[in-house]
């Protein structure tokens, strides 16, 4: 795994939570979820249990959100499969991860990039 994106990983995980956001036919849907790193390239999403178990995202674009003090993170891209295990697991396929940290000077407050990761290679296929 590339350095940015196990950092970007790492943080993310030790935080434990996150919100996990996606569009269905009802709009726009937000979740709390747990997270947890699980391979190279792979988050593990953990629904809430007060989730209904007949929730279908496989195969839908998502953005995970957290904010951390001053530190915010942003990661996209597709829920490949729900466990057969355990539905209430998804996996998420990472094409872009951002940890962005908040600095203020006075009166004016900006974001600061900490890491940036790019899958060039999900990219490429998808076009």
């Amino acid at each position: 795994m590339k350095g940015k994106l196990k950092n970007i990983f790492d943080a993310v995980t030790s935080i434990q939570t996150a919100l996990l956001r996606f569009s269905d036919e009802e709009g726009q849907q937000s979740l709390q979820v747990r997270v947890v790193h699980s391979d190279d390239y792979l988050i593990q999403c953990i629904l809430p249990d007060e989730i209904p178990i007949q929730l279908q995202i496989p195969n839908k674009k998502i953005h995970l959100v957290q904010k951390y003090h001053n530190n915010y993170f942003f990661i996209s891209g597709n829920i490949i499969e729900q466990t057969q295990d355990d539905s209430r697991v998804l996996s998420l396929a990472v094409k872009k991860a951002f940890w962005f940290v908040r600095r203020k000077k006075e009166n004016i407050s900006w974001f600061q990039e900490k890491y940036i990761y790019e899958n060039r290679q999900t990219l490429n296929l998808a076009s």
